[in-house]
């Protein structure tokens, strides 16, 4: 079954009927449960968002993606994709089931699935174009999927008419189901593709492997290999003692903690970018890539901002913020759809200091770059993946949960940037033009980048105490991208700035270097003392032997 349903591998859609027989799938499109009362034990990070859902409304954390199609929606739009979601979504256990709580202990359980309770149409209220669409966007964050039945659903919005289409889905998937690496590969596999599209073997963004000297190479350059063992101890420092270094300067963007959290949400829409001119800007420096790209536009676009608020944060040349990213911790690359068992919650937040002083486009790249190769280099996500993984053994829930809030606190925003296909898709026979999605999380400013059809856009989704109006952060990306663009195309000129430190260097590690090197000397001169002083005690010996007749009894 799983290699007929294989959407990675056949570029023709799944035959119809072959799960509706499987499923047993009534004229009302009611799916009775393959095994009926089965239940399977939650992973812990899965448990932990369970947890946080339940304990506080506001902290239920709900993937949601909007796509716009060129042609008008109706009924027949809602069988045929009552039809899709049968044939490919389905046929994962997980979106059959509820979570349900025995002897203090959550597990999934397999229920009967009923499609009109999860795919429904909605029409916005006129002129029913983008304020309204994102007002029910935002809107909708405030109203928790019901517990009591499978945590996704979708809606079909037909009469849209804003600029990016005629007709909008919205889709709506619980984190407690998977995480976005699990989440974006089974929204994928519901999209058809065309014989001629080229996507399915890459989203055209390519991952080039960082190039790491041996261990051999770096212990033969004793200066590299300092510079390594800074670099390990500092990632392992961070790591240990997250919970109780000092939290990112006090900002117009930072969240007090997630106890402070609004009711609802605020979303805005970027415009678009080809993917071409990011990938312009990265190439301004060598080495450079397009993740390095994206968060210097992102750091210049939050500090274009601050400075619009007249942000007294800006003042501080010791000024701090980071930004977290979720960070796959699977050990390879993995087909979720051909091994369900890898289906879940799997990754990690990896915190990433942002350039926010830097103003140069060519320093505040290179700053990116430098910032983004120490986590790539160090210790910090294997560390942090281990203290996780040790974490959920040894704490109970509810003190993970608030260690997480605590650790969560201490960062401004979240962002997230995902590949998509590279050229238009289609659902239910419709044609997507355009494809954004939000990840709500603890923090008062997410900002989610997406690449499809070759186009780079960004969701900002944002807590209206924070920042009530997210267009601005979106207006002052679009000009951040056009600035970069610009230097881009004349880096030549650049080539005269002052220059820049080979590795970014905080204050936390030059301590820790300094350390090392007193260590290192203090243990040099021990050493040599040890050796002199063997050396005395020998010849003492050789001196006292010649003079007595026993030498091996002195």
């Amino acid at each position: 079954i799983y290699i007929l349903m294989d959407t990675t591998k056949s570029l023709c859609s799944p035959p119809p009927g072959l799960l509706k027989s499987l499923l047993e799938v009534d004229d009302n499109l009611m799916i009775k449960a393959l095994h009926p009362g089965s239940r399977k034990s939650m992973s812990f990070l899965t448990d932990t968002f369970h947890c946080m859902a339940m304990s506080d409304v506001r902290h239920a954390s709900t993937i949601t993606s909007v796509m716009f199609f060129q042609l008008e929606g109706g009924e027949q739009d809602i069988q045929r994709l009552k039809e899709v979601i049968v044939e490919r979504l389905l046929i994962f256990g997980r979106f059959r089931s509820i979570v349900v709580t025995e002897g203090g202990y959550n597990y999934w359980e397999e229920v009967d699935v009923d499609l009109h309770d999860h795919v429904h149409q909605h029409h916005l209220p006129e002129p029913a174009g983008e304020a309204e669409l994102l007002a029910y966007v935002g809107n909708t964050f405030a109203h928790p999927l019901p517990p009591k039945k499978p945590l996704w659903s979708l809606t079909l919005i037909p009469h849209y008419t804003g600029p990016q289409g005629k007709s909008v889905c919205v889709s709506r998937i619980s984190h407690e189901i998977g995480d976005g690496t699990t989440l974006i590969q089974v929204v994928f596999s519901l999209f058809d593709y065309t014989l001629s599209d080229s996507s399915r073997k890459g989203t055209g963004i390519v991952k080039k492997p960082l190039k790491r000297p041996s261990f051999f190479a770096t212990l033969c350059q004793p200066l590299v290999f300092v510079d390594s063992m800074v670099l390990w101890i500092h990632g392992i420092f961070k790591a240990i003692f997250m919970s109780v270094l000092p939290g990112d300067t006090r900002t117009c963007l930072k969240l007090k903690s997630p106890q402070h959290m609004s009711d609802t949400r605020r979303v805005a829409l970027s415009t678009h970018f080809p993917v071409s001119d990011v990938k312009k800007i990265a190439k301004m420096i060598p080495g450079g890539t397009f993740n390095d790209a994206i968060v210097a536009i992102l750091s210049g676009a939050i500090r274009r901002y601050l400075e619009q608020q007249e942000d007294p944060a800006l003042q501080d040349e010791k000024l701090l913020l980071r930004g977290l990213f979720p960070f796959n911790t699977r050990t390879h690359q993995t087909d979720i759809i051909k091994n369900p068992a890898l289906f879940g919650n799997q990754f990690t937040l990896l915190p990433v200091e942002l350039p926010i002083q830097a103003k140069n486009p060519y320093t505040l790249l290179r700053q990116s770059k430098l910032r983004c190769d120490e986590l790539k280099q160090g210790t910090l996500p294997a560390a942090l993946i281990a203290i996780s993984k040790l974490g959920s053994l040894l704490l109970p829930t509810s003190l993970y949960m608030r260690l997480t809030q605590t650790i969560v606190g201490k960062a401004t925003l979240l962002f997230t940037n995902v590949p998509g296909p590279r050229q238009q898709v289609m659902l239910a026979g419709r044609t997507i033009v355009d494809f954004y999605f939000f990840v709500p999380s603890l923090f008062g400013v997410i900002a989610s980048v997406l690449s499809y059809n070759e186009q780079v856009s960004l969701g900002i989704l944002s807590d209206p105490s924070i920042l009530p109006d997210p267009k601005l952060l979106c207006t002052c990306f679009d000009e951040q991208l056009r600035s970069m663009r610009t230097a881009a195309t004349a880096h030549s000129q650049m080539l005269t700035d002052p220059p820049i430190p080979t590795r970014y260097r905080p204050a936390s590690q030059r301590t820790i270097a300094w350390l090392l090197i007193l260590l290192v000397g203090v243990y040099g001169l021990l050493y040599w003392m040890g050796c002199l002083y063997g050396m005395v005690l020998f010849v003492a010996w050789v001196v006292l032997a010649l003079f007595r007749n026993s030498p091996c009894e002195w």
